[in-house]
């Protein structure tokens, strides 16, 4: 080959190296639209390359993760454990697998379900921390779950109705708080629901997953172009009528799902099937498949009835939406549990019955017997209250008399510059907070694990000053404020193991007045937050849902200056603040209010009162 062909190769090939995988061959067959014999060597030269291209190897870093073991691959991505060396705690990294590395639709799928899935923010779907690369072939990294899906738990046999309808409750949660964001799964199964420790559900893999709104033409016609196979995208057995038919779809579908999931999980049987997947699909338009009640005669008639309405072939006649779905559940459980403690005091009744019957008290016992009887009992009842309180005086006078334990105060962080507003992780491992770092030229939000020397992980990197970390109660992500020009600030929201901050409001608040604290609703859907209306306004408390909607929940008198530093019970049904009335005085005073928890989150039940 003479030299001045081989430059022209080398040019060609090199620029092609710089673009991700799936736009190579386009790129090359412009570049060489005029020399077909110069396309077919770069191209030559492009499939050595891949060839040589190997998967990750354990012990590999990638960016600051360090890989540890293969967990397993589908059909939409291999899984590796890794490591996070900066905060020395494990996730999971996904990777496109090798053979599809080259298909653009499938590249663009992948990188779809990171993007779908790191907007959403909810306990029971697993989170996606950041999008990494390696040789150019996109990487998630996401929560490393425990457990096993329910693939293999229905293995085992169908399960008990409590845990049917606690499961399905949460994933009903789960699918609900993607609807909300204009977001449907369309690939509900088994294999992609996780349980992990105390039974908590984890929906995993959107890959499939389509926004429903704010769709531009252009980014419509690469859905098209993407979903045109229709029935194609979902596993067989789990999809909906209109999702066979290949038609346009809604929150509805994703139901749909849900109910041949329930289904399988009350019967250990699948409601479609047949001997190949075009019997299936044809099964799943045009058969009405037997009750659960028929199939398993334990099965409760309101569940039946709840799966039923999910499996309707009409999106129509089917749950409009996953909150109804999740309300029907809720109520069965709760008749559920009326229903067992009701047998369980039948049951004490009658043991007590049978223990005074077989003691010699009987209803024909004489009125003197009875009398004596009765005075045994009380004089026993007596002699044992003494005793506990007795027994209760000693042990709280040894409690007084036992000296306090030394406390001692040790320095958690010893950098330069000037560090605030420390938060604890809900495990207490780790402490977020502010700092406006060695250069001491702006706050940014760090964590740094208790107990450890090295240094912390910043999170933040943006040009504002952030404040007011707030962990959210499963401890995966971090609220902060963030403060902007022209008295306004942000409300955000980041991973803890760090990744895209994500801004849920922007709200009015003067630099010279306290900052808004942060506080989270325990089922981490919402904060309470201090905004107002206006710049003459006092600080209102506000519950802000991590989707944006915002409502009021205090008024303070117009000449105060407000409401801060709001704190939710654990239970979400009192909330505690702050309130300042007097301007020249920099002090407030203690206020709670009783909160009720609708269908529309968290409200106020009666008056503010001053404690």
């Amino acid at each position: 080959m003479i030299p001045e062909r081989w430059q022209q190769i080398r040019v060609v090939l090199q620029d092609a190296l710089e673009l991700p995988p799936h736009q190579r061959s386009g790129f090359v067959a412009k570049a060489c639209s005029d020399d077909p014999a110069l396309r077919q060597e770069v191209e030559s030269f492009l499939a050595l390359e891949d060839e040589v291209r190997f998967p990750p190897t354990i012990g590999e870093t990638i960016s600051h993760y360090r890989i540890v073991a293969e967990l397993g691959s589908g059909g939409m991505g291999v899984v590796y454990k890794a490591e996070d060396v900066r905060l020395q705690r494990f996730v999971a990294l996904k990777f496109l697998p090798e053979n599809l590395c080259k298909d653009r639709k499938a590249v663009q799928r992948f990188e779809r379900e990171a993007r779908s899935a790191s907007s959403l923010n909810h306990p029971n779907i697993c989170t996606i921390y950041e999008v990494e690369e390696h040789e150019t072939q996109p990487v998630i990294v996401m929560e490393l779950l425990h457990g096993e899906n329910l693939k293999h738990r229905i293995r085992k046999g169908p399960l008990p109705t409590d845990e049917v309808i606690d499961l399905g409750t949460q994933i009903a949660d789960a699918l609900e708080a993607a609807h909300i964001k204009g977001i449907i799964h369309r690939d509900i199964k088994p294999a992609n629901i996780f349980v992990v420790g105390q039974n908590r559900v984890k929906v995993l893999d959107f890959g499939l997953a389509k926004a429903l709104s704010n769709v531009g033409a252009e980014d419509q016609r690469e859905e098209e172009s993407l979903t045109m196979e229709g029935a194609v995208l979902g596993t067989s057995s789990y999809m909906s009528p209109e999702q066979v038919r290949g038609e346009d779809l809604d929150g509805r579908s994703d139901l749909f799902s849900l109910g041949v999931v329930l289904y399988e999980l009350t019967t250990g049987k699948r409601p479609f099937v047949g001997k190949n997947r075009i019997t299936i699909l044809d099964a799943i338009l045009h058969v009405r498949p037997e009750s659960p009640t028929a199939v398993n005669p334990s099965v409760p008639k309101e569940l039946d009835t709840i799966i039923s309405k999910a499996l309707e072939k009409s999106p129509d006649l089917r749950y409009q939406h996953a909150s109804e779905l999740r309300s029907d559940l809720q109520q069965l459980k709760r008749k559920t549990e009326s229903s067992s403690k009701r047998f369980q005091s039948a049951s004490d009744l009658a043991f007590a019955r049978e223990a005074l019957s077989d003691s010699g008290i009987r209803s024909t016992a004489t009125p003197v017997r009875r009398r004596k009887w009765w005075y045994a009992i009380i004089t026993i009842a007596i002699l044992i209250l003494g005793g506990v309180v007795g027994s209760t005086l000693w042990f709280l006078r040894v409690a007084h008399n036992t000296p306090e334990p030394n406390l001692t105060a040790v320095p958690l962080t010893t950098y330069l510059g000037f560090q605030s507003n420390p938060s604890f992780s809900p495990d207490g491992n780790q402490v977020a907070f502010a700092w406006n770092g060695d250069k001491q030229d702006n706050f940014d939000i760090y964590v740094k694990l208790i107990g450890t020397s090295g240094p912390p992980l910043r999170l933040t990197t943006d040009p504002f000053p952030d404040y007011d970390p707030a962990w959210s109660p499963d401890g995966r992500f971090i609220a902060f404020v963030s403060c902007r020009p022209r008295n306004k600030s942000a409300v955000m929201i980041i991973p803890a193991l760090g990744g895209p901050e994500r801004k849920i409001a922007e709200i009015s608040t003067p630099g010279e007045e306290p900052g808004p604290h942060l506080a989270w609703s325990p089922d981490g859907n919402s904060l309470v937050i201090s905004d107002r209306d206006s710049l003459t306004d006092p600080l209102s408390l506000f519950l802000l849902s991590i989707t944006g909607e915002k409502r009021r929940l205090t008024f303070p008198p117009a000449s105060s200056i407000g409401d801060t530093s709001p704190a939710l019970s654990p239970d979400g049904h009192t909330l505690a603040f702050s309130r300042r009335v007097d301007p020249d005085i920099n002090l407030g005073d203690l206020y709670t209010l009783n909160l009720v928890a609708t269908s529309e989150g968290l409200k106020p039940a009666g008056q503010v009162k001053r404690i």
